[in-house]
């Protein structure tokens, strides 16, 4: 594991980028208790851990539904 100075770290927009989303997205998530883990380094400045993001991103898999559940989607 890489310690602290070696990490690459990234600003909201930079993770935003990655994740897809917009930064204000990001700044809700915080907000709401949601996301990837961050850094609150000053009261204005946070970043990301680039692992960090890269553990949310897969913990955000879902399987595909079951046929019998997705049945609503069929009839449009």
């Amino acid at each position: 594991m890489a310690n602290m100075t070696e990490k690459k770290w990234l600003t909201t927009a930079a993770a935003a980028e990655i994740i897809g989303v917009r930064p204000a997205t990001l700044e809700r998530w915080r907000c709401e208790g949601r996301g990837p883990s961050y850094y609150k380094i000053t009261a204005r400045v946070v970043r990301y851990d680039i692992d960090d993001i890269d553990e949310w991103i897969t913990a955000q898999r879902r399987e595909p539904l079951a046929t019998s559940t997705c049945a609503q989607f069929r009839a449009r």
